[in-house]
């Protein structure tokens, strides 16, 4: 096996996001309590001592007769969201990584622009994104987290060969092209992204740079 160093290592972490449902059987249940209650899913496990905690002030402070439930599934949240639009337990509120849109058709999402306040827009509107969570003129979600790109470079392979680490993708252009030209005869090349598993590869390094200049959603 040929021995490719990567000087550039690209880590893409997906969107995790918020959508509201607005196609079950009843959006939201009011208890005997006369409270409001929302439901919320979510499978983000490694945040739920914080958004617990969030949930529970929520809960005893809010003066709007609401209760938050927040719900954590495990792997199976899409299967659960799935069956539950299908039986009319839909939650009102979820976190979905993916394939949102595959419900938007059915408009079991709500068009969350009416109820955003000029405020709430200006603070939003950077993360509006067209073909995404923006779809003729509707707003389907905002995203809760960012996609994270993350660059490594081989210190020793740059000493080696007298380079400066680059600062602009020009410089790390030249810079890959140097290293290819000096060391391909060794079986060392200049870029690399993980593509060891071509589907996962393919989905982690080029899915979210075809939806954000496109507005196309794959289904790698």
């Amino acid at each position: 096996m040929k021995k490719i160093t990567a000087i550039l290592l690209i880590v893409l972490a997906l969107i995790p996001s918020l959508a509201f449902a607005g196609g079950s059987k009843e959006a939201a249940k009011e208890e005997a309590s006369g409270k409001t209650v929302i439901r919320l899913w979510t499978n983000d496990r490694h945040d739920a001592t914080f958004w617990t905690e969030k949930v529970d002030e929520y809960n005893a402070t809010n003066t709007d007769n609401i209760e938050l439930r927040y719900e954590i599934y495990t792997d199976n949240l899409m299967q659960a969201v799935d069956m539950a639009f299908q039986t009319g337990e839909a939650p009102d509120i979820m976190k979905y990584d993916m394939y949102f849109d595959k419900y938007i058709l059915d408009e079991r999402y709500v068009d969350l622009m009416p109820y955003l306040t000029d405020e709430q827009k200006e603070l939003t509107k950077d993360v509006w994104y067209e073909g995404q969570n923006l779809i003729d003129g509707k707003l389907y979600f905002i995203p809760t987290g960012n996609t994270c790109l993350r660059l490594f470079y081989n210190k020793t392979i740059f000493d080696r060969l007298g380079l400066e680490v680059p600062t602009t993708l020009d410089e790390m252009v030249e810079a890959a092209l140097t290293i290819t030209e000096e060391l391909s005869g060794e079986g060392i090349y200049g870029f690399a992204c993980n593509l060891k598993s071509a589907s996962s590869g393919l989905k982690r390094s080029l899915e979210p740079q075809v939806e954000r200049g496109t507005g196309l959603r794959s289904r790698l």
